[in-house]
C-alpha cells in the first residue's frame, strides 16, 4: 500500500520519460525491439533512396517519390534525436558519445543540404546507425572480436607502418619511371597521375583504361 502511495506521487512527465527511455534506449521490451527494428528498416530504405538518387535514370522518374520519402524519415529522425535528448538524464554524455555523435552526423546532412544541395549524399553515414543491430538481437559478443582485430592491429602498428612507407616509396619511384617512360601518353601526363596508376596496379589489378605501350613500360608493370 505504501509503495503504491509513492508510486502516485512521482509526476507523470517523469513516469513518461522513463517509459520512453525504455522503448528509445532498451530492446528488452517488444516496444523497444519494435522500435529499433524500425529504425533500422527506415535506415536501409534511407540508404537506398540516397543510392538510387544517384542514378539519373532512376531520380528523374521518381524524384518526387525519393523527396518525400526522405523528408518524412528524416523528419522521423530529427523527432527520434529530440527524444533522445529529452529522456536521458545526462544529456551531454549522450551528445559527446560516440553513438550520439552518429545519430548527429546521419542527421545533419539533412539540414545541410537546404544550403548545400550536394551534401544530401553524406546521409549515407544513416549506415553506421546499423551497429545497434548488435544490441537488439544480443550480438554483443562479437564486438569482443572486433576488439581481438583492433588489438592485433595495434601490437602490428610497427610492422604496417614500415609496409605502408615501403609501399609509398615504391610507388613514386615506378610512377616516375613510368612516366619517363611512357612519355607524357594519356594516363601518364603527369608524374601523380602515374603515380596513381603504379598505387591502383600494386593494390589491385589496374583498371584497364591505362596501360603502358612501350616495351619498357610493359616490363615494369
Amino acid at each position: 500500500m505504501q509503495m503504491e502511495k509513492e508510486h502516485n506521487l512521482i509526476p507523470e512527465d517523469i513516469l513518461w520519460k522513463r517509459f520512453l527511455y525504455r522503448i528509445i534506449y532498451r530492446s528488452d521490451t517488444k516496444l523497444g525491439k519494435l522500435f529499433d527494428i524500425i529504425l533500422l528498416s527506415l535506415i536501409l530504405v534511407s540508404t537506398a533512396i540516397i543510392m538510387m538518387e544517384s542514378v539519373p535514370q532512376l531520380d528523374k522518374r521518381f524524384h518526387y517519390t525519393f523527396l518525400v520519402l526522405e523528408w518524412i524519415i528524416s523528419i522521423f529522425f530529427t523527432l527520434e534525436y529530440s527524444m533522445r535528448i529529452a529522456v536521458v538524464k545526462n544529456k551531454r554524455s549522450y551528445i559527446f558519445s560516440f553513438m550520439g555523435i552518429i545519430d548527429f552526423l546521419a542527421l545533419a546532412p539533412f539540414f545541410l543540404s537546404f544550403f548545400f544541395p550536394v551534401t544530401k549524399y553524406f546521409l549515407i553515414f544513416r549506415m553506421l546507425r546499423m551497429l545497434r543491430i548488435f544490441r537488439i538481437f544480443n550480438l554483443l559478443d562479437f564486438m569482443n572480436d572486433g576488439y581481438l582485430i583492433v588489438r592485433a592491429l595495434k601490437n602490428s602498428s610497427r610492422k604496417i607502418y614500415i609496409f605502408l612507407l615501403f609501399l609509398i616509396i615504391f610507388s613514386v619511384i615506378v610512377g616516375s619511371l613510368m612516366f619517363m617512360v611512357e612519355g607524357g601518353r594519356p594516363g601518364f601526363e603527369t608524374i601523380p597521375q602515374s603515380i596513381y596508376w603504379a598505387v591502383v596496379t600494386v593494390t589491385t589489378v589496374g583498371y584497364g583504361d591505362v596501360s603502358p605501350i612501350t616495351p619498357m613500360g610493359k616490363f615494369l608493370q
